[in-house]
């Protein structure tokens, strides 16, 4: 029996007509709308791929066909933004992770490429309002902090630097980077200053001593370089009376090459016999991630005689929280002999470079202790053993005062021995 059959019946098939029509409608746009997803998958597949592939003008494309048929799917103005970004075009790149941001602050790498764009552009005002938007809303991430501690590097502001960098010292006490960091920032006074040093060294032997060598030194420091010019003078007394003395001018270089290694250069020239003619030394210093360092150069000496004495001398030290230890060794070769040195210390340092307590011993004759100097030619192969202390203090970022004293258990002939015993005092100014 058909719909049409009976009157009765007609409304309740007409009912079903429409319902069978609206069915169909609904099907339809299911259809379209599950069809249209597939396709933009796809499409973020297919962008993806060529991204990886550094086909970036056709990643491009298909980012903008992307954006335009569903512009709130953020992943495609990602995608845009890597890809502008391959392509140098970063103020493109910059909008489209600005975007992603400001609509769905929830991708990590939109955040870390528009820190870093807004810093290659020179707009850390911009990187550093994103970095702290970042950290807030990504707190147990690092990262970021890290972001926002190079954002305040580059933008040169110290103080704030140095503050922010004793915070996530306080907070990551096991960083050994961020402590290095730290201590680097806080010794990046540009300075000018002079200095006076004297060292007073008396012996166990009847007649020998009080000796006397005083420096008077000029310091230039500046964050990549630093020259240091000194006048030495010396005054070798017995029983009351001056026998020998004599000066010494000397020059020093600190520079800075990259991040991590510095070059250490020094010359001296005298034209008093009882200092060695000319001294000269370069060394390189080279910092690691994981807290050691390690030195390499060579040391020149010409006393005054036919003599010529060769040193090579290797390093290496650690930084342990706010302690640094080294061992330095010296390989010494004079007239085809040869005679080693070492030298061990233990530093800690309180705030700044300038404010330490150190402890340190060594044998074998070594050229770091100034005084040795005068009688190295005479005694560098003999015997010695030493051990001694310092303590650096820094007065109102103004004045730094050190005080040293060492014991010297030494050869002075090949059957004799003496008692050495040094105090050292020094005095600098910041101009």
């Amino acid at each position: 029996m058909g719909c049409h059959d009976k009157k009765r019946i007609q409304q309740p098939c007409y009912r079903m007509k429409n319902f069978f029509y609206l069915f169909v409608i609904v099907q339809f746009y299911s259809t379209t709308a599950a069809s249209q997803n597939i396709n933009t998958d796809s499409l973020l597949k297919e962008g993806l791929k060529s991204f990886r592939q550094q086909e970036y003008q056709i990643a491009i494309r298909q980012g903008l066909l992307g954006v335009e048929i569903a512009p709130e799917y953020m992943d495609f103005h990602m995608l845009l933004g890597r890809s502008f970004r391959k392509i140098g075009t970063l103020e493109s790149a910059q909008i489209y992770f600005d975007h992603v941001i400001a609509t769905t602050p929830l991708y990590k790498d939109a955040f870390i490429n528009s820190i870093q764009l807004s810093n290659i552009t020179g707009n850390h005002k911009n990187a550093l309002k994103t970095a702290e938007q970042a950290i807030e809303k990504f707190k147990d991430e690092k990262e970021f902090e890290l972001l926002k501690l190079k954002t305040l590097k580059l933008n040169n502001e110290h103080q704030t630097l140095v503050d922010y960098q004793i915070e996530l010292v306080n907070k990551y006490p096991d960083d050994l980077r961020l402590q290095e960091s730290l201590r680097a920032e806080k010794s990046k006074f540009i300075s000018d200053r002079i200095g006076l040093d004297h060292s007073y060294s008396i012996f166990n032997r009847e007649g020998i001593g009080p000796w006397n060598l005083t420096g008077l030194q000029f310091i230039r420091e500046r964050r990549k370089t630093t020259f240091i010019g000194r006048l030495n003078y010396i005054d070798r007394q017995s029983n009351g009376r001056s026998i020998k003395s004599g000066f010494q001018f000397e020059l020093g270089a600190y520079i800075k090459t990259g991040s991590k290694g510095t070059s250490i250069s020094n010359i001296a020239y005298s034209r008093d016999s009882i200092f060695p003619k000319t001294t000269m030394s370069y060394f390189y210093l080279h910092n690691f991630d994981s807290g050691w360092e390690l030195t390499g150069g060579v040391r020149y000496i010409k006393p005054n005689s036919n003599n010529h004495i060769y040193a090579s001398v290797i390093g290496i030290g650690k930084y342990l929280g706010s302690s640094w230890l080294n061992l330095t060794s010296y390989l010494f070769f004079e007239n085809g002999e040869n005679y080693v040195a070492i030298d061990g210390r233990y530093r800690y340092y309180f705030n700044t470079k300038y404010d330490y307590f150190s402890l340190f011993t060594g044998f074998g004759n070594s050229l770091d202790e100034r005084i040795n100097l005068t009688t190295f030619a005479d005694q560098g192969s003999l015997k010695s053993f030493r051990a001694g202390i310092a303590f650096n203090k820094i007065i109102r970022n103004k004045v730094i005062l050190g005080l040293k004293f060492i014991g010297n258990r030494q050869e002075y002939t090949k059957i004799k021995r003496q008692n050495q015993f040094d105090l050292y005092l020094s005095i600098q100014y910041k101009l």
